[in-house]
C-alpha cells in the first residue's frame, strides 16, 4: 500500500507491506471555509464572552496585533485585512495600529518573509515589528508570577490601549494547545522568562491536549490576565492550512471553545501500540526545523511500544531551529 506524507512544501510516498500495516492514521478532514474573510467577519460581529471592538475601541486609541511567526501555519495574510478594516471604520488611523510578530526565542522574520506573512500591502501600509526577547529597551516590567517568575514584555504592546491576539489554535506537546494566551508568553515576553516557562515541560500535565493542571499554561494564563488583554481572534485551521472556523472575543472564553474544535478534528484512536511508527509533521511549516519537527515525536511516541521505533519525515530546511536546543540534544 502506498501513502502519501507530507514533506516540506511536497510530499513523499512509501510503500508498506500490507500485512504489516496497523493504519493509516490522520485527522479528521474539515472542509475549510468557503470565503476566509467573510468567517472573520463573522466572528468579529459575534464576539464570546466580550463586547464587540465597536464598544472596545475609541477613534484615538493606538492598537497592538500580535501575530504569530513563519513557524506557525496561521493565514495572516487573510486574517488581518478584515481586521484592519473594522479598525480604520471605528476610526482608528493606521499609522496608530502596530503588528508585533511574536517570535519567543525564534529568529527574527526579514522583510520578505514579513511581507509574506502579512501581506505587501499592509505592511507597507502599518508599523510591523519583530518582538526581540533580548531587547531590554523595548521589553517593560510586568510583574512577578505565582511560580516566581519576573515577566518582562514587548513594550509597544504594553503601551497600547487596545491589545488584540491574532493566532491558530492547535496542539502543542507541552502547552497543551497553542493559540490564545501563548502568544503573550512566550511569544513576546523576555528570554529569561521564555527559558523559566519551558522548564516546566517534565510535569506529567504538560502533554499536548492538556489545560487542567498544566503547569506552563497556568503561567500563561496569569501573564496574560496581568497584562490585560482585551480581544482575540484565533482560527483553527484543517491539514490544507485552510481556515475552518474563527473564534474571537474573550481571550480565554473564544480560545477554550477553539480547542473543542481541535479536539474534534484532531484525535484519533489507535487501536493498539506499534513497533514502528512513520510520521510526518504535516510538512511547512510545521517542518521548518528539528525543534519544531520534535512535535510529531512526541505525538507518535504515545502509541509506539516500548523499545519501539519512530521514522519522521521531516524536511528541516532550517537546520536545528535552536542554538540551545542544539546544545542540549547533542
Amino acid at each position: 500500500m502506498k501513502v502519501s506524507l507530507r514533506y516540506g512544501s511536497k510530499g513523499v510516498g512509501i510503500e508498506f507491506p500490507q500485512e504489516k500495516l496497523v493504519g493509516v492514521f490522520a485527522p479528521k478532514e474539515t472542509s475549510g471555509v468557503e470565503n476566509a474573510r467573510a468567517e472573520i467577519k463573522r466572528a468579529l460581529e459575534n464576539p464570546i464572552g466580550s463586547k464587540r471592538l465597536k464598544d472596545l475601541v475609541k477613534s484615538k486609541d493606538r492598537i497592538a496585533i500580535v501575530i504569530d511567526d513563519i513557524t506557525r501555519p496561521l493565514p495572516s495574510q487573510e486574517i488581518l485585512p478584515p481586521l484592519i478594516d473594522e479598525l480604520t471604520l471605528l476610526g482608528i488611523k493606521e499609522k496608530d495600529i502596530t503588528i508585533i510578530i511574536a517570535t519567543g526565542l525564534h529568529r527574527k522574520l526579514t522583510e520578505q518573509e514579513i511581507n509574506t506573512l502579512v501581506g505587501k500591502e499592509a505592511a507597507d501600509r502599518i508599523k510591523v515589528i519583530n518582538h526581540d526577547p533580548y531587547d531590554g529597551e523595548n521589553l517593560v516590567y510586568l510583574g512577578q508570577t505565582s511560580r516566581a517568575s519576573d515577566i518582562y514584555i514587548n513594550k509597544a504592546f504594553l503601551e497600547a490601549d487596545v491589545k488584540i491576539l491574532v493566532g491558530d489554535i492547535e496542539y502543542h506537546q507541552f502547552f497543551g494547545y497553542g493559540g490564545g494566551a501563548k502568544s503573550i508568553h512566550p511569544g513576546i515576553a523576555d528570554a529569561e522568562s521564555v527559558r523559566h516557562i519551558h522548564s516546566q515541560l517534565d510535569s506529567s500535565q504538560a502533554r499536548a491536549g492538556i489545560l487542567k493542571g498544566n503547569p506552563l499554561q497556568e503561567e500563561v494564563k496569569e501573564v496574560a490576565q496581568m497584562a490585560k488583554v482585551d480581544f482575540i481572534l484565533n482560527v483553527v485551521l484543517n491539514s490544507k492550512r485552510e481556515i475552518v472556523r474563527a473564534f474571537a472575543g474573550d481571550i480565554f472564553e473564544a480560545f477554550y471553545l477553539g480547542t473543542k474544535l481541535v479536539d474534534e478534528m484532531y484525535k484519533v484512536k489507535v487501536p493498539r501500540r506499534v513497533d514502528t511508527a512513520v510520521v510526518s509533521c504535516g510538512g511547512f511549516p510545521r517542518d521548518i526545523n528539528l525543534y519544531q519537527s520534535q512535535k510529531a515525536i512526541e505525538a507518535a511516541k504515545k502509541i509506539v511500544k516500548q523499545e519501539g521505533k519512530i521514522i519522521l519525515f521531516a524536511r528541516c530546511q532550517e537546520g536545528w531551529g535552536s542554538k540551545i536546543f542544539q546544545e542540549w540534544m547533542k
